[in-house]
């Protein structure tokens, strides 16, 4: 059961969830047609579902087999792959654009991440959780470690080159092209 926060419903907590759906689909809106996508921490697909409309080659990541299992059922024509994001298995410059929805919130050695992002792609995405939906996210999670701050994820995106940031209701859309 779903629980509250001074008589808070979750989802409220969480943001609103057509701005979820609105920020999925504006960070699908910057892949293009024929580009090699990775997804990192797909988890249960939330991302990779917006990215199937384009015909572009995704490969999903994940260290979780559990959620990829069940999104690749769902998923079957698109490719997955089980493995860290701290020593992600490809050659350098395989991708056109390294993705993730929520994934450096999450992770420890964050850094590790995206410098292995950068490696295998001069491109990378990222839309993280701020304020209440950071919160919650990490208590339901029961990370143990502090989560980045949003603008420090934005000072180690502009040592790989020119970053953009685009903050919504409850999460922050940060892009970085070399």
């Amino acid at each position: 059961m779903l629980q509250e926060d001074n008589n808070i419903p979750f989802f409220e907590l969480l943001g609103n969830l057509q701005a979820r759906e609105d920020a999925l689909k504006k960070i699908a809106g910057k892949i293009n047609d024929k580009e090699r996508v990775l997804d990192l921490a797909t988890g249960s697909g939330y991302l990779v579902r917006n990215l199937i409309d384009k015909d572009a080659f995704v490969v999903c990541l994940d260290m979780d087999v559990g959620p990829l299992i069940k999104t690749k059922k769902e998923l079957p024509d698109l490719h997955f792959v089980v493995a860290d994001a701290r020593n992600l298995p490809f050659k350098n410059t395989s991708f056109d654009y390294v993705v993730t929805w929520s994934a450096l919130v999450h992770i420890e050695d964050w850094k590790d991440v995206v410098r292995e992002s950068f490696r295998v792609s001069n491109k990378m995405l990222t839309a993280e959780p701020h304020g209440a939906y950071c919160v919650r996210a990490f208590r339901d999670f029961r990370c143990m470690h502090n989560h980045p701050e949003v603008k420090e994820i934005k000072k180690e995106f502009e040592t790989y080159g020119r970053t953009s940031v685009e903050s919504g209701e409850f999460i922050t859309i940060i892009s970085t092209e070399n």
